[in-house]
């Protein structure tokens, strides 16, 4: 991607955005919260891209809570922050029965 900074290290934005992001994701019960990652991505000016990697419990309806979460992540970071969300992106990593990690 081109004029992308990927954030390994924790700093002001990525430490933010971060915050955001994962206070969105905690609200989510579908969500096992300790397998699951976020990575950001820094564009020019103020433009982020959120990618969440997820393990999700199978008794959510996959599709619509995805849609959920990037809506209220992009709606939330432009709220809280500077920054305008180019895209959240969301990846299923695996599924696991609903009642494994309650939390």
């Amino acid at each position: 991607m081109k004029g992308a900074i990927r954030l390994r290290r924790p700093n002001a934005a990525y430490s933010t955005l971060m915050t955001v992001a994962m206070m969105c994701l905690h609200e989510r019960q579908e969500i096992v919260i300790d397998e699951t990652t976020v990575d950001i991505l820094l564009n020019e000016g103020f433009a982020c891209t959120i990618i969440i990697t997820a393990v999700m419990r199978t008794s959510s309806s996959i599709i619509s809570v995805c849609e959920e979460m990037q809506e209220r992540i992009a709606r939330e970071i432009e709220t809280m922050t500077p920054f305008k969300v180019k895209h959240v992106h969301i990846f299923v990593k695996r599924l696991i029965d609903h009642q494994e990690k309650n939390a």
